[in-house]
């Protein structure tokens, strides 16, 4: 019986990858961005941030190359980002999710 317990838990399924739709990107890419950001002390008002980074992203998201899967990954990223981290350019896969080149 314990081997039983002992090999369920072992195989568990894996987690399934965030996918994030095209139509939330924007708006949680910026949250998560300024929050970010005002946490390092990089601005000083969060919602002017959200208002520019999501119209900035508004555009892009809808070129044709937008990855959700990547869109998700991004957002992970972000939401457990330090400030160094952000120093050092983790951000950058952001880019990734609207990048057309591979197409």
């Amino acid at each position: 019986m314990r081997w039983l317990l002992l090999l369920a838990m072992g195989c568990g399924s894996k987690e399934e990858p965030r996918v994030v739709s095209k139509d939330v990107f924007a708006e949680d890419y910026a949250n998560a961005m300024c929050s970010v950001q005002l946490g390092c002390d990089l601005i000083d008002d969060r919602e002017d941030c959200i208002e520019t980074v999501e119209r900035q992203w508004d555009g892009k998201v809808d070129t044709g190359c937008f990855d959700g899967t990547l869109a998700g990954e991004c957002l992970d990223i972000l939401e457990t980002m330090t400030c160094a981290q952000y120093e050092d350019g983790a951000y950058a896969i952001c880019a990734d999710v609207v990048d057309c080149s591979e197409v």
